[in-house]
């Protein structure tokens, strides 16, 4: 069996990024990623600090696939920037234990197109406005609801 063994990690190798193709994906969507991890830490030497973490982290790691190698650096990013703000959010952790939300739609999934179209419209807006009217919770939220 190792015929197949074989055969499939070079298979395995051709999809997944090189290291060259990691770091291009993080330079390419730097102002993506810095804006995902400056919404939640509001901060921003926090936000690039998260970003060359999650490189080295997806460089240390396992190689994603290249077909997901841009949501791999988002989810990096992101688990970084929740990392630097750990504490800040687990303040705000009680204040929402027993909350319930009316909307519906909060409860569900978005599908990629609507997805897509809220990350676009919270990109576009301005981040300090988001920063100021959102405390650290909330923000972790808003950011993994849509990245």
């Amino acid at each position: 069996m190792s015929w197949f063994h074989s055969s499939t990690t070079a298979v395995d190798a051709r999809n997944h990024a090189s290291a060259a193709e990691i770091v291009a994906c993080f330079r390419d969507e730097t102002k993506l990623l810095n804006r995902l991890a400056f919404l939640i830490t509001a901060d921003r030497a926090n936000a690039k600090k998260a970003v060359a973490q999650a490189c080295e982290t997806t460089l240390q790691g396992n190689s994603p696939f290249c077909d997901w190698l841009l949501e791999w650096a988002k989810v990096a990013t992101i688990t970084a920037a929740l990392s630097h703000q750990d504490k800040a959010i687990r303040m705000y952790e009680a204040m929402y234990k027993d909350r319930r939300c009316s909307h519906g739609e909060h409860v569900c999934q978005l599908d990629d197109e609507r997805r897509a179209d809220s990350l676009a419209l919270i990109l576009e807006m301005d981040a300090q406005r988001i920063i100021a009217e959102l405390d650290p919770l909330c923000r972790a939220i808003l950011v993994l609801r849509i990245a």
